[in-house]
């Protein structure tokens, strides 16, 4: 009661991305930990592509924006009075 629309977007926004980033951090590891087992099994491939790992980063990144979005319009849209009567 009283937020604001920026208040409300904001706050499903944030959520989603503190998640995401959860996420991309364990990501981010297990695939630097699973290319250097592929090293081994491949030749001339490198361990580490930091060109690789940030855009597919970004990619997921903006993927994630998009899709907490979509939430967040919802919340913005439906009045107060009418999200505490279902609760």
């Amino acid at each position: 009661m009283g937020a604001t629309r920026g208040n409300i977007l904001r706050l499903v926004i944030s959520d989603g991305m503190r998640l995401t980033a959860a996420g991309m951090l364990v990501g981010a590891i297990g695939g630097v930990g699973c290319s250097y087992v592929l090293k081994s099994a491949l030749f001339g491939v490198a361990a580490i592509d930091p060109i690789a790992f940030f855009a597919v980063l970004a990619l997921l990144t903006g993927a994630a924006i998009l899709a907490c979005l979509v939430p967040a319009w919802r919340a913005v849209r439906i009045a107060p009075v009418e999200a505490l009567r279902y609760e």
